[in-house]
């Protein structure tokens, strides 16, 4: 039994290697963004991503440390809509596989504590269909 834990452990490090390879590879693309940023208290900070007709978005977020851990996240669309909300989470994701509004869209994380400040890691991949080979 011992020999078929080894087993396992060492087919999953693999399988990460190859994970971590694809999204290395995917680095080089111009707009992947990654961000470890201090938000203080009560305050709201937003970030604009434009993006393509057809693109992919990824978006992940995780509040590192700071205060209760969790912060409000809001995504809206060019035209304004809100198309990604979650309050008070210590980690989130937004997937969107082929943009059909293009534009500028608008990433808001929002510290709703008072007098702590928090850390938030965030990593935003914008990819125009053209760059993904199969």
């Amino acid at each position: 039994m011992k020999t078929l834990f080894v087993l396992l452990v060492l087919v999953s490090s693999t399988s990460a290697y190859i994970e971590e390879s694809a999204l290395a590879a995917l680095q080089t693309v111009d707009h992947w963004n990654i961000f470890r940023i201090i938000i203080s208290d009560n305050t709201e900070e937003c970030f604009y991503l434009p993006v393509k007709l057809n693109d992919t978005i990824h978006v992940i977020y995780q509040v590192l440390k700071g205060g209760n851990s969790v912060m409000r996240a809001i995504i809206t669309d060019p035209l304004n809509t809100i198309i990604y909300s979650q309050p008070n989470h210590q980690f989130g994701w937004y997937n969107q596989d082929y943009v059909v509004i293009p534009g500028v869209y608008r990433m808001c994380f929002k510290n709703e504590e008072y007098f702590a400040a928090k850390t938030l890691y965030l990593a935003v991949l914008a990819v125009h269909q053209d760059f993904i080979s199969e």
